[in-house]
C-alpha cells in the first residue's frame, strides 16, 4: 500500500473495537495511516473517510457494481459517476488494508447476509454461494463486501426467506476494520 509492504502494515496496524456511530473522524483515518508509516494529507484523509461513509450508506450497491464492471475488464463501460464510485471503493479497499482490524471483546464470529439474486449477475453470484455446503471453503478475497458482528444485521441483509447468512470465525477474516464509528 503506497509503497509499504502489507506484511509491515499488518505488524503495525493493531486492533480496534467498535466506536459509536460517527465517532471515528477523518483525523483518526490519518492517524491510522501514520501508524503504519504512510503519510497522507488532511484532504486525502477526508476523502477516504467520506468514501467509507458512502460505502456504508446508500452507495454500497452502486460502488459494488462499478467494482464488478472494472473487475470484469469493462472499465471502458463505466459512466463518469461509476468511475468516481470505483475510485471511492478503491479508497475503502485501501483503508481496510491499513486500518486496525476489528477484535471486539467476546466476538468470535462475524456474519454476512446475502440475498437471493434478482438480476442475472446477482443470481449467478448467489447461485455460487447457495451451492456451498456447510463446512465448504469460500474465498471472499477480491470481492467487496461487509460483515457484521451482529447476527440480526446480517439476517436483515439476507432479505428473509431464500437468503443466506455466513458465519465466519473472526480469526479468519483479514483486512476487516470496524467502520461502525464512521457509518
Amino acid at each position: 500500500v503506497r509503497g509499504v509492504p502489507q506484511t509491515q502494515i499488518d505488524q503495525l496496524r493493531g486492533t480496534r473495537d467498535h466506536k459509536n456511530a460517527y465517532q471515528l473522524t477523518w483525523q483518526d483515518v490519518k492517524d491510522d495511516y501514520a501508524r503504519v508509516g504512510i503519510s497522507i494529507t488532511d484532504t486525502e484523509a477526508q476523502e477516504i473517510h467520506g468514501a467509507v461513509e458512502m460505502f456504508s450508506g446508500s452507495a454500497y450497491g452502486e460502488m459494488r457494481k462499478a467494482w464488478a464492471l472494472n473487475a470484469m475488464g469493462r472499465a471502458h463501460d463505466l459512466t463518469p459517476n461509476q468511475q468516481k464510485l470505483l475510485k471511492k471503493y478503491q479508497l475503502c479497499d485501501e483503508y481496510c488494508k491499513v486500518a486496525p482490524t476489528y477484535k471486539g471483546a467476546g466476538v468470535y464470529t462475524l456474519h454476512r447476509g446475502v440475498k437471493k439474486g434478482y438480476d442475472a449477475k446477482t443470481q449467478a453470484y448467489a447461485a455460487q454461494i447457495f451451492a456451498l455446503k456447510p463446512g465448504d471453503t469460500w474465498n471472499h478475497d477480491g470481492m467487496p463486501g461487509s460483515f457484521s458482528s451482529d447476527k440480526s444485521t446480517a439476517k436483515g441483509f439476507a432479505g428473509g426467506p431464500g437468503g443466506i447468512v455466513f458465519h465466519v470465525a473472526a480469526k479468519y477474516v483479514k483486512n476487516a476494520p470496524s467502520i461502525k464509528g464512521i457509518s
